[in-house]
């Protein structure tokens, strides 16, 4: 007798060599936490943002990371000799995005001090680990730099995550399940009653409501950074550099939503100028993702009272603002 395995069907699939965008894409499904690596050659400074870390040995004291042997910023950790690793934490998303662009000014804008050897440390992140570089092997278009870890440092806090091309926040599994139990068997009023900061909070509903929606996403078929792109140039026409400052994305995201979306004819200009637009195709498309947007919200926020919801985005319109000017 046949079995028949209900086998879920793939959003994509193929050979990665026919299509490195979509490869990318997959890759994307492995979440990772965020980095920032920097490294200090006589006056010359290099930071960048990279989710490619990772431990290596524990005897002797190895991590690994990857560049791109095209990056602007590979000969200073070369010649530097010694890096190290800023691993962030959950409310440090404008601080990766800042070391995710080129030039050196990133550093007149952080909070850093000098390691004993000598790379760049940035305040407030959970961890250090500071390096001498031990060997760098070739993998493709990317060198992997080994280090052997000199001196360490952790603090409190929880990472940022990065995966399907935007950050998340972690939360302890066995911490959700029991509360989720206490919550359903109305058992444990303790755990109801402690308390969640505001940061926190915000963070878990973004993460929320971002998952929920994900699945209409998917059925549009665009990515993460096309949604975004799409709802933003919508509004006005906008630069590359300006579209990483506003949708949260790396560069090599948005120029890969970019590529897809003007293969559908969606995009008019060119590409990398200083003005990019949608065509009157793209702006009808992006005008169908609206109104998916909308019934979606209006959806979610059906059984809310309509003066809760109206206060709610008050409080979230001022708290923008204020963090904007503190």
């Amino acid at each position: 007798m046949d079995i028949k395995l209900n086998t879920p069907q793939a959003i994509e699939s193929g050979d990665p060599e026919n299509d490195l965008r979509a490869f990318r894409r997959c890759l994307s499904q492995f979440a990772t936490g965020v980095t920032v690596m920097t490294a200090c050659n006589g006056q010359e400074l290099a930071g960048m943002s990279v989710n490619s870390f990772a431990a290596l040995s524990l005897e002797p004291p190895l991590v690994l990371w990857s560049i791109r042997k095209e990056s602007s910023s590979l000969d200073i950790f070369q010649k530097a000799k010694h890096y190290a690793v800023n691993i962030l934490a959950d409310t440090q998303v404008e601080l990766s995005n800042l070391f995710s662009k080129g030039g050196e000014e990133k550093f007149n804008h952080v909070a850093w001090h000098k390691g004993k050897l000598g790379a760049p440390l940035l305040d407030n992140v959970i961890c250090t680990l500071e390096c001498s570089l031990e060997n760098i092997v070739d993998g493709g278009d990317h060198l992997i730099l080994i280090g052997r870890v000199r001196h360490y440092a952790r603090y409190d806090g929880t990472p940022l995550l990065f995966y399907q091309g935007r950050y998340g926040v972690a939360n302890d599994w066995t911490a959700l399940m029991n509360k989720s139990t206490a919550s359903n068997n109305q058992q444990d009023s303790a755990s109801q009653s402690t308390p969640v900061s505001l940061l926190r909070r915000l963070h878990y509903v973004s993460h929320l409501i971002s998952s929920r929606f994900n699945t209409q996403r998917q059925q549009l078929g665009i990515s993460v950074a096309e949604f975004r792109i799409y709802g933003w140039l919508k509004l006005q026409a906008m630069s590359e550099q300006k579209l990483q400052a506003c949708i949260y994305l790396s560069q090599q995201e948005i120029k890969d939503a970019l590529q897809e979306m003007k293969g559908r004819n969606h995009i008019e200009g060119q590409l990398g100028s200083s003005k990019i637009s949608l065509t009157n195709e793209g702006l009808e498309h992006a005008r169908f993702i609206h109104q998916k947007v909308k019934n979606f919200e209006t959806n979610l926020t059906n059984n809310i009272d309509k003066n809760d919801l109206e206060t709610a985005l008050r409080v979230i319109d001022s708290l923008i603002s204020h963090t904007k000017n503190a």
